[in-house]
């Protein structure tokens, strides 16, 4: 009879092994029950941890570790999933005695007990809060007594940065500010602290950045904050600023006419798409037709081919769109060129006050005719 608890440790021990070895970064006794997102391991570092395992355990899902947030939970999927190839692995360590495992039955135990734990506890009433929240989103969502506060906030103030399908996957964690009025969502590797996106009231930015920043100088953390404008300083602390990017908003959507100079470049890819050929753009509704979903998912394959390096996140989209579960808050939107499939477009709802849409993710082919 296997004795699952002994395979359920060799396969931590042996997941923390690799997952070190494959990041560079990490020691190979660090905290089973940590998320990902919090040892620094990115998208990059995701597939090259997959790959890996794929050369032990075969195909694998691109989003195994999306799926499985630690590595306590990884040991346990494997366990459940590829015992087989895991008891052949440790044929001879499952005949040693438990003694000379490397692990002490002792920290196997308090490994299991924090693996029980959720990551996110109980929180306090909202009223007796007087610090900062540092919380994995998901367990945010999940708290009784925080979940309706973020929730909230999250509707009212959504935006380009917290609606993104990405965001989740660069910034899983939150820091929610004591007074509870908004958060940023954020991502550490080592000392180094992102924070990604801003959700909460515009008059409320500049006190929750000060207050981050006080956390980070306590912590001895090097801050990092992404922001549309620069920030000359925070909380009396001097900020450099580097532009790295560019946000381009069409202001008055419906009233946008081809005819005009402003955004000229934008009207002439469009016209220039029109005289390719007969074209069309329709919204498309997930699970209304299976051969339409098989089409998208052909697109963002194709997409892919044309990369070296692809965001698990696009994975994660397509076996949504062709399992009609994307949420509903997404719209879909293809683009024929004489009735053939050119591109697929997803976009994300922002909050009633922005009235508008983050054009999210854009799907193609190489062939595609400009515009």
């Amino acid at each position: 009879m296997i004795d699952q608890d002994r395979l359920l440790e060799l396969a931590d021990s042996y997941l923390k092994t690799l997952i070190s070895e494959a990041t560079g970064s990490l020691s190979a006794d660090f905290d089973s029950s940590a998320p990902f997102g919090e040892l620094g391991i990115d998208s990059f570092r995701v597939l090259k941890i997959v790959k890996e395992l794929e050369g032990v355990f075969g195909p694998l899902p691109k989003t195994l570790l999306f799926e499985n947030f630690n590595v306590a939970d990884l040991a346990r999927y494997f366990v459940e999933h590829h015992a087989a190839t895991l008891e052949s692995r440790f044929e001879e360590e499952m005949r040693t005695a438990p003694g000379r495992l490397a692990v002490t039955v002792d920290a196997c135990a308090a490994m299991a007990t924090a693996a029980m734990v959720p990551l996110a506890q109980p929180v306090q009433p909202v009223q007796a809060a007087a610090l900062p929240l540092l919380v994995l989103e998901h367990d945010a969502w999940a708290d009784a007594g925080l979940g309706p506060l973020v929730r909230e906030i999250f509707e009212r103030h959504k935006n380009d940065g917290s609606v993104s399908r990405g965001t989740r996957n660069i910034a899983p964690n939150l820091f929610i500010g004591s007074a509870r009025k908004g958060f940023f969502h954020y991502a550490r590797s080592k000392n180094v602290f992102l924070a990604y996106t801003y959700t909460g009231p515009t008059a409320y930015f500049p006190e929750l950045a000060a207050e981050l920043c006080r956390h980070c100088d306590a912590h001895g953390l090097e801050l990092n904050l992404l922001a549309a404008d620069a920030l000359a300083a925070l909380g009396g602390e001097p900020f450099s600023a580097t532009p790295f990017g560019v946000l381009q908003r069409v202001q008055d959507l419906q009233n946008f006419k081809l005819e005009g100079q402003a955004m000229r470049r934008l009207r002439y890819q469009v016209q220039k798409f029109e005289k390719a050929g007969h074209c069309r753009t329709e919204e498309f509704h997930c699970g209304s037709d299976p051969e339409t979903s098989r089409a998208i998912g052909d697109m963002i394959d194709r997409w892919c081919a044309g990369r070296t390096m692809v965001n698990p996140l696009i994975h994660i989209v397509k076996e949504e769109i062709l399992g009609d579960r994307l949420d509903r808050a997404h719209r879909i939107f293809l683009s024929y060129l004489d009735d053939v499939l050119q591109n697929v477009i997803l976009i994300s709802p922002l909050s009633a006050q922005l009235n508008g849409y983050l054009m999210d993710l854009e799907f193609y082919h190489k062939d595609m005719p400009l515009g």
